[in-house]
């Protein structure tokens, strides 16, 4: 569905610190996935997932991936609304 919130990425410079704390808050399993940085995934509902990374050093706060229809034409209308929109990139997969 549009709109919907379907992925969040926690930024952590220490993953197990990260997965330690939201793991024990929410009963969460963490999954490595394999990559240049660490990334951890755990699903939060059949459609949504999360996952704990140091992909960008000292970076706070969350990302949040939102669904869309098209995901180039999604990130244009960012941009035409005068926001800014990183390179648009699909939602990592748990299989």
């Amino acid at each position: 569905m549009p709109g919907q919130i379907v992925h969040f990425e926690i930024p952590a410079d220490d993953t197990a610190k990260g997965r330690q704390f939201w793991g024990s808050l929410f009963g969460w399993q963490f999954e490595a996935f394999p990559g240049p940085f660490e990334y951890h995934m755990t699903r939060m509902s059949d459609q949504a997932g999360l996952a704990i990374t140091n992909m960008e050093p000292g970076k706070r706060g969350t990302r949040a991936y939102f669904d869309v229809d098209d995901i180039k034409a999604g990130a244009e209308r960012v941009k035409e609304l005068g926001r800014q929109a990183d390179a648009p990139r699909p939602v990592p997969s748990m299989a």
